[in-house]
Formats: structure tokens, sequence, C-alpha cells
């Protein structure tokens, strides 16, 4: 389980948000760190159960980004 408290404020209410409408996301969420990463961000990468893909969330930079698969496709949102 991911320390909330670990988060920064976007992060924090984002994964609120995320985590009580998928609370079995909560073992695939970490709080990465090092280079090329904000601090208390979070990072959600869920592998699809009937494929290859991989969903991913953060929270890097501000905005959400979800992306889907190895295409690269992603999306920005505004939090």
């Amino acid at each position: 389980m991911i320390d909330l408290d670990a988060l920064n404020s976007v992060s924090r209410r984002f994964a609120e948000l995320l985590f009580a409408e998928h609370p079995e996301w909560v073992p695939y969420a970490t709080v990465p760190s090092g280079e090329g990463w904000d601090e208390g961000v979070l990072v959600v990468s869920v592998t699809s159960p009937v494929s290859l893909h991989t969903l991913s969330v953060d929270t890097d930079g501000g905005e959400i980004t979800v992306g889907f698969g190895e295409t690269g496709w992603h999306a920005h949102f505004w939090a």
C-alpha cells in the first residue's frame, strides 16, 4: 500500500478519487523518485487481464496522463 502522505496535493486528491472507484488498483500504485519525476507523484500501471497491454496513469507535471499499450498512445488531463 502506498503512503498517501508521500503524495503532493494534486496526486493525493486524484488518488483518493481513483481508488474510491477502483480500490483493486491500489497494489499497482507507486510513488516514483529520481530524475525526470516531480516530487510526490502517483503512478499506476495495470496490465490487462485479457492481453499484454498496460493501462498507465500518472500525475507528473501537475497533470494527469493516461496511456494504453506499447504504441505510446496517451492523453493529458489538467487537474
